[in-house]
């Protein structure tokens, strides 16, 4: 039974189950991100097996390292199959299950060969070197960690001190200092070069220096726990800023959300005041436009009619020349006031012309009043309307019976009709009625 917590798998399966989960939560993945299911199931497989290997989980870090060496064989990745069965070997070899580590390493070595990786081909060796070391098999040992230093930087001082620590077991302690002074900047690796060059003086003898190699130990050791400390503290240091970071980083991030909606509100309120006042002031221009067109229009209405006055006034004007041309003795006489004599006919002294101009500026003046005549139920003669149109145009008696050429009787008759057919009252003047109209 293994045991895993993440990605989906469920706890207590077995090697079996944890592959059918594994391909599950993989293509479920890969489906919802759109991509290779092989791809999505390598990255769970090596999030797991680094999981496990920080929770010292090796049963776990084994597992899910054959699994993704099985995904890349699968997937015909050579490069990472090799690195899958280094990770394989490196498990067992932590275990200190050395047969098994040492099984995966070759099956590793051929693997590398196939397509020359030099840099797979170092890690194995290294690894071989020190699983002989610890069988020890010190000859093979110093044979797979010469292999390794030929493709190693020369400034890696731990292949150095690996290989004269078995030039130590095997009491070569020349062979060891030389490779001892090549670590001329241990770093990390001081307290083991130290170490090494304490035993070294201290199988020739030479116990003073013996003495200052292990204060330089332990001096080393006190230096990297001090830095590793000051690296928590650092890393803590680090930890508390970043969150303070976050906290201030939220805090702008709601202040800036609260002054874009500050700013979309003020951009809102403008708008709507811009909307408003484009509104008002289309408004009034648009009032402006239908006062200033009305305004025209009486103004060419007023135009029309003092046009058509003045068309009148020349009527009248000339209806006047003629009136004062006619002699007296075209007048007819009135007859003794005790005879009842019929009405004359008109035979006005106006040509026919002028008699259309003055009934066409009344109609045109006055259309009310023109209609109200002609449409008049009683029946009104041209002779009738002729005088109530002289009658509006405010002339007296004597120049309308002069410009209708009949006698002064005549004319009252034919008034009197007109009040009649009009339905006056005695009380009522014609004039006043007829500017009614």
């Amino acid at each position: 039974m293994v045991t895993t917590s993440a990605s989906g798998l469920d706890p207590d399966i077995t090697m079996q189950n944890a592959m059918y989960q594994l391909d599950r939560v993989s293509s479920k993945w890969a489906a919802d991100l759109k991509q290779n299911p092989i791809e999505i199931r390598q990255e769970i497989e090596n999030i797991l097996s680094k999981n496990a290997q920080a929770r010292r989980q090796p049963d776990s870090t084994l597992l899910y390292d054959r699994l993704a060496y099985s995904a890349f064989q699968k997937a015909g990745d050579r490069h990472n199959t090799t690195v899958g069965l280094i990770n394989i070997a490196n498990c067992y070899y932590t275990q200190s299950r050395f047969d098994s580590a040492m099984v995966y390493f070759h099956a590793a070595d051929k693997a590398a060969r196939a397509f020359h990786e030099t840099s797979l081909l170092t890690s194995i060796y290294r690894f071989t070197g020190l699983i002989a070391y610890c069988q020890k098999d010190y000859p093979l040992a110093l044979h797979d960690l010469k292999i390794a230093a030929q493709t190693l930087d020369k400034n890696d001082c731990s292949i150095w001190i690996d290989m004269a620590m078995i030039y130590l077991q095997t009491n070569r302690l020349d062979s060891a200092k030389s490779y001892l002074n090549r670590c001329s900047d241990p770093r990390e690796m001081a307290p083991a070069c130290y170490h090494l060059w304490q035993q070294v003086n201290k199988r020739e003898g030479h116990l003073s220096a013996a003495l200052y190699y292990a204060e330089k130990e332990s001096i080393a050791k006190d230096s990297l726990s001090n830095r590793a400390l000051q690296q928590n503290f650092a890393g803590l240091e680090h930890k508390y800023d970043y969150e303070r970071f976050i906290d201030e980083n939220d805090r702008l991030v709601i202040a800036n959300q609260h002054n874009k909606t500050l700013l979309l509100l003020a951009v809102a309120v403008i708008l709507l005041l811009a909307v408003i006042l484009l509104s008002l002031a289309f408004l009034m221009r648009r009032k402006e436009v239908k006062r200033r067109d009305e305004t025209i229009a009486k103004e060419q209405e007023n135009n029309r009619l003092m046009q058509q006055q003045v068309d009148l006034q020349k009527v009248i004007i000339e209806i006047l020349k003629e009136y004062i041309t006619t002699t007296a003795d075209n007048i007819t006489p009135d007859k003794p006031s005790g005879t009842k004599l019929p009405v004359e006919p008109v035979s006005s002294a106006l040509s026919n012309r002028r008699l259309e101009q003055i009934v066409a500026c009344i109609k045109a003046l006055y259309p009310s009043l023109y209609k109200f005549l002609t449409s008049h139920p009683s029946g009104l003669n041209p002779t009738e309307i002729l005088i109530c149109c002289f009658i509006r145009l405010e002339f007296n008696s004597a120049i309308i019976i002069s410009l209708l050429n009949i006698t002064r009787r005549s004319f009252y008759v034919f008034r009197f009709r007109v009040r009649e057919k009009l339905e006056l009252r005695p009380e009522d003047n014609l004039a006043d009625f007829l500017a009614k109209k």
